[in-house]
């Protein structure tokens, strides 16, 4: 008799043990347990509790407890699909890489929870999200009308307005030039900058315009093209003046950007080893002991130029005027990134619950500095701002983050896996130095040098972030793949006169018919208005 006891309590034991686990509830008392997937970052030494300060600051909190399938954050999206495919998924992801296609595919099979109904009873900081950005709800929410995931957002405000051109002001000022705002002004400017030695050392050695390859919007043509017809430097879509979408670079418009650049290029004003280079390449050239480049397109200033001193001399040059009058910056406001935070078929109704506020309070201002910097620690890591400090956009501040908090490793008082909120007015609220000359000063001069695209972005753009069934997500990035490697090669291969826009123009126009482009943008339309 005893045995069979012994047996059946070793049975429940073990059966505890399973509920915990599948149901993601059960073996502090009545504590929820929480099961979530998170991404180590290489700084952090351990998210377990009791080691890691901030997942005890969580659990008490929200009276949970919290136990991590932890992996490396850059091997999340790899061990997501196996845990997955497997089935052995835990209740709650925090740190996942869920794409649109997985979020459809995964929410049809019931093995994501629907989100809708957790934010309306559980989520008021995302409701405030979403009221604030009405634009993110419909990013995030899929044709069948549910929400299941909830993303990273980060409205960075340069980032926005990525497509930038940088020009030396110290040589415009030798050569008594303001900068260029037209199409036909640039191609003198850059003419002055090869013939008129504006780096003073008597030899002939300026690289009037270049870039890189393979590197965030450095590619020397793709702010040169927008004059001419939007250039989103992706898709290659815009909304034409009819108010519909429709493919950009089999267009007449396109045609004459490639015959501006092909011009620049054919006097030497536009670096051949801007098309082929990579960052390293790039920085090489720029930094060396002579300042020989006298503009360049890239995301941010520092991206190429390095050498305190140096990256302070060039400065972004406002939207450039094309010869129809198009004057305009690409734009790329979406925060919106792929889906983090997801709830499975495996979390019973408290821990659905208890997970959504716990995303809830990540959306909200306190929640979102936390996610970035972790605790407070004394104002080690961040605090509140003071009434004298001064945003990014020269506003009063938020908050302070300190630009060193995540110089040390080890860390056991944060996450950063980012599931946040963090919108353009909490992103310029981080007090930064007003002084944009030096490097602590660099976020401010940021802001300051997009201050001058963020007014020529234009009223309508192609939404960013679409939904699509996956099979007509398969053949759309396939096709996108093709179109876009098309566009980018023969392109280049007519400025760089390796191709005749002239006479090899039709040839080029007919190649993108074997890729199907009406259907192509059929598909992009389809996914946004049906």
């Amino acid at each position: 008799m005893r045995k069979i006891l012994l047996i059946l309590v070793i049975t429940m034991a073990i059966s505890g043990m399973i509920y915990a686990a599948g149901e993601g509830e059960g073996a502090t008392g009545d504590v929820p347990v929480v099961t979530m997937f998170g991404g180590l970052h290489p700084a952090i030494e351990s998210l377990d509790s009791p080691d890691n300060e901030f997942t005890l600051f969580m659990e008490d909190k929200f009276g949970v407890k919290i136990e991590w399938v932890t992996v490396p954050s850059d091997q999340r999206r790899e061990k997501q699909n196996l845990i997955m495919a497997a089935g052995d998924y835990p209740a709650v992801f925090w740190m996942g890489d869920f794409t649109n296609e997985d979020q459809m595919r995964y929410g049809s099979q019931g093995v994501l929870q629907a989100l809708n109904s957790l934010i309306d009873s559980n989520g008021p900081g995302v409701q405030a999200a979403f009221a604030l950005k009405p634009y993110f709800k419909k990013e995030i929410t899929t044709p069948d009308g549910n929400i299941y995931s909830l993303p990273a957002f980060e409205e960075c405000y340069h980032c926005s307005v990525n497509q930038k051109l940088w020009i030396n002001k110290p040589w415009l000022d030798t050569l008594g030039l303001d900068y260029p705002s037209t199409t036909a002004e640039y191609e003198s400017t850059l003419l002055a900058f090869k013939n008129r030695d504006p780096n003073g050392n008597g030899k002939a050695d300026e690289i009037p315009h270049s870039g890189a390859t393979g590197t965030w919007m450095a590619d020397p043509w793709y702010y040169l093209m927008t004059p001419f017809v939007y250039n989103d430097a992706d898709r290659f879509v815009y909304i034409n003046n009819n108010n519909q979408i429709d493919f950009a670079a089999d267009t007449p418009e396109w045609r004459e950007g490639i015959r501006y650049m092909a011009r620049l290029f054919e006097q030497g004003l536009m670096d051949a080893q801007g098309f082929t280079q990579n960052m390293d390449a790039m920085r090489a050239t720029m930094n060396g002991e002579e300042v020989v480049v006298g503009a360049y397109t890239a995301g941010h200033n520092r991206m190429f130029p390095r050498n305190e001193g140096l990256w302070q001399q060039y400065f972004a040059n406002p939207p450039l005027e094309g010869p129809k009058g198009i004057r305009q910056a690409a734009y790329f406001p979406s925060g919106t990134r792929n889906g983090k935070f997801a709830i499975t078929n495996k979390a019973s109704d408290i821990v659905a619950q208890k997970a959504m506020e716990m995303a809830s309070y990540a959306y909200t201002k306190e929640g979102t500095v936390m996610q970035i910097w972790g605790l407070p620690k004394d104002g080690e890591n961040w605090r509140w701002a003071n009434a004298d400090e001064k945003g990014l956009n020269g506003r009063p501040a938020i908050y302070y983050g300190s630009p060193h908090a995540w110089d040390r490793t080890a860390r056991l008082d944060a996450w950063n896996m980012e599931v946040m909120f963090w919108h353009f007015d909490l992103f310029n609220g981080w007090a930064g130095n007003q002084d944009t000359t030096v490097i602590e000063g660099y976020e401010r001069f940021l802001v300051v040098e997009s201050d001058k695209y963020i007014d020529l972005v234009p009223d309508k753009i192609v939404q960013q972030r679409v939904y699509m069934a996956p099979e007509v997500a398969q053949e759309y990035g396939q096709t996108k793949t093709d179109i876009t490697d098309y566009v980018k090669q023969k392109t280049v291969l007519m400025i760089t006169g390796q191709m005749d826009v002239e006479t090899e123009w039709n040839d080029y126009v007919a190649g993108f018919e074997k890729f199907g482009v009406d259907k192509y943008v059929q598909m992009i339309d389809d996914a946004i208005n049906s």
